[in-house]
Order: C-alpha cells, then structure tokens, then sequence
C-alpha cells in the first residue's frame, strides 16, 4: 500500500536541485566540479546536523542527530615488537577509506589516461 504523499510533486526534489541546496556556501560543492565521495558525505551530514538542531532540538530520537545513524567505530591494534606491549587506538568515524592499490584497478588504463 502506498502513502498518500507518495510520487507527491510538493514533495519531491530533483538530484541538482538538492545538490545545489546541500552545496550553498561551500567553495567545492557549489560549483560543478568533480568531488570526493567522503568529503561530501561528511558535509551532507554536517549540514542535515545544523538544519536539525534548530528544527527539533530536544524532540530529536533519543537527543541524538540523525547523522548518528552513519556513525561507526574503528579501532586499531598498535603492538610494539621490542616490548611486545599492545595498545589499541578507537575512533569514531562517518565514512571508511580504503586503501586501493592502482595496479589493481580493473580499469586501469582509463585511470592512467584521465590523469596524464
């Protein structure tokens, strides 16, 4: 079953129309650049935090920001050989880099090719 409100044009907003909106003001993402993928979760999440705080405040699910629900926690192992003593380093993150090598790239003529 379909909510009234489905497919309702008052209620949609087209792909440039919210990049645009989430891109006001910012240097990078307001202009029609390429960007990086993380930096602009990381902004889309920092803006829905400010337009949120004053919208809900306390009325906010458990007083915390929706951008919550992207949160994750990292930890690394750090041990030191010579002493064999292990510490471990947490850390609270919204998106996870990875490491890819370029030689294994599937497509890595096309890689070399767009950035000779």
């Amino acid at each position: 079953e379909k909510p009234d409100d489905l497919g309702d044009p008052a209620l949609e907003i087209r792909p440039q129309a919210f990049r645009s909106l989430i891109g006001r003001g910012h240097p990078e993402f307001s202009s029609n650049r390429q960007q990086d993928a993380a930096e602009y979760m990381v902004h889309l999440l920092t803006q829905l935090d400010r337009a949120e705080r004053p919208a809900l405040g306390s009325r906010l699910p458990a007083g915390r920001p929706t951008s919550d629900l992207f949160l994750f926690e990292t930890e690394d192992r750090l041990e030191d050989v010579a002493t064999k003593r292990v510490a471990y380093n947490k850390q609270k993150s919204s998106v996870l880099g990875l490491q890819v090598v370029l030689e294994d790239a599937s497509n890595l003529e096309e890689v070399l090719a767009f950035r000779s």
